[in-house]
């Protein structure tokens, strides 16, 4: 990390073992601490291999009886993310970590010192590497991770863009004011969906708010690093970002066809499919569909983790041939048979106003709508579209707001959240955006006098 090389050269001292005199003589592999820190404690602490020494049983009893279960992941969920999961793990479990290497190394042998367990103890006991360990975990439970839980969600492909216009417009968002990736998210991701990594690893936010942390350094460094991120998506994705020759929504035609092509059908075949280690855990709901898709794309979640290739095959194959079955013909009938009926909407002005009234709005804002879809958590999809329906109609016909994004047709209550969402105004927290009802002129009735018959003259 080229941030951890400035502060070395620029305070003249070196970080975690380095400072110890036993450790001067050590070569360094070309690492930076941290990823030391990272590699050697997971190494020690949840190993890929059972062959390696570690303390994995002592460690999860230890978690246990601190009543805080181990969140760090057993086997490697994925080559994107492992890095920077490792991190968040490591960070959730900071008031453990120091505790459990001090009294293993109190239990170890004077005359045979464990050399691995004194170097990832000095590293846990640094505060400027936690620091970095800290910033690693923020990007993934603010980023990475929740961009991998769309990937493998439910979610509609046709309305990516929309996805990465939050996503982007978070980044303008964190750049100016880093100290808000230092708090978890009240009700929703940066992609609209339930904040899982925050909550999973609720201690990365926890050591971030006590007073002796860095966070100074924190904030400096998640700036750099947002920007490094915005740069890359703005390179990588720029074809969704508005401007670009995708960022548009596709008209409704393609939709209706695009509607069965989600993240999870996409991502199915993905050679290095992801199986969250927390995932029995995971308090947001899924699809029967998406259920059986991940269930068999983490079939070997609770195996060992270093199967052979010909079973890897074999599993490939045989969800290739599934997936094929299920789009045949005769699913396809059986599909359309089960979706529901269309039933006639209400487009009573009474109606709409109690069901707005009932559900906590209107919603003035796109924090508001973020507080709304927490309201629905718990509800049907019927009654989440329903009250999604009526906020809408109550934005034009009440308040009047002719925004284009509120125009039909709704395809889901995915899709009905977001054109609710870019039809009103992001404001800072501390400001407040005022919405008039549409003023009605009262016409006052005019009379019609009949006119007095005049006898005519003669």
């Amino acid at each position: 990390m080229g941030f951890e090389k400035e502060i070395v050269q620029s305070s003249g001292e070196k970080l975690g073992r380095d400072k110890l005199l036993k450790f001067r003589y050590f070569v360094n592999l070309p690492e930076s601490a941290t990823f030391r820190f990272i590699h050697m404690a997971c190494d020690v602490l949840s190993p890929r291999t059972p062959e390696v020494q570690n303390y994995r049983k002592h460690w999860v009893a230890f978690c246990e009886e601190k009543k805080n279960p181990s969140r760090l992941a057993v086997n490697q969920s994925n080559r994107f993310n492992n890095y920077f999961e490792a991190a968040a793990g490591l960070i959730h479990h900071h008031k453990e970590i120091a505790l459990f290497f001090s009294d293993l190394l109190l239990m170890n042998n004077d005359k045979c010192p464990n050399i691995i367990l004194e170097s990832v103890a000095a590293d846990a006991s640094d505060s400027v590497i936690q620091s970095f360990v800290c910033v690693l975990a923020i990007v993934y439970c603010k980023i990475l991770g929740p961009y991998w839980q769309l990937l493998k969600s439910g979610a509609e492909y046709s309305l990516f863009s929309q996805y990465l216009v939050c996503f982007y417009q978070k980044f303008l968002d964190w750049s100016k004011d880093p100290s808000t990736l230092l708090a978890p998210e009240e009700g929703a991701n940066v992609f609209l969906q339930f904040p899982l990594q925050e909550k999973t690893f609720s201690g990365v936010f926890e050591y971030c708010g006590q007073w002796h942390t860095n966070r100074d350094l924190i904030r400096a460094c998640l700036k750099r690093t947002i920007k490094v991120i915005a740069a890359v998506t703005e390179e990588h994705l720029k074809k969704f970002l508005p401007g670009g020759s995708f960022s548009k929504i596709p008209p409704a035609e393609v939709n209706l066809q695009l509607v069965s092509c989600t993240f999870s059908v996409l991502m199915a075949e993905y050679p290095f499919g992801h199986a969250y280690p927390y995932k029995k855990e995971r308090p947001d709901k899924l699809s029967k569909g998406s259920l059986v898709r991940n269930m068999s794309g983490s079939s070997q979640e609770d195996g060992d983790s270093s199967s052979s290739t010909s079973d890897e095959s074999s599993n490939f194959h045989n969800r290739k041939s599934s997936q094929k079955q299920d789009q045949s013909p005769q699913m396809k009938k059986v599909i359309k048979k089960a979706q529901p009926e269309e039933h006639e909407e209400i487009m009573d002005r009474d109606y709409i106003i109690e069901t707005v009234a009932k559900n906590g709005g209107p919603c003035k804002t796109q924090q508001d709508v973020d507080k709304l879809m927490l309201r629905f958590d718990g509800k049907s999809r019927q009654e989440k579209r329903e009250g999604l329906r009526c906020e809408i109609l109550y934005q034009q016909m009440v308040l009047n707001n002719q925004n284009s994004h509120l125009e039909k047709p709704y395809i889901n209550s995915t899709q009905m959240m977001l054109k609710l969402k870019f039809a009103l105004p992001r404001v800072k927290p501390g400001f407040s955006v005022v919405l008039e009802p549409r003023k009605t002129r009262v016409k006052a009735k005019v009379q019609i006098v009949p006119e007095a018959i005049v006898p005519p003259t003669e």
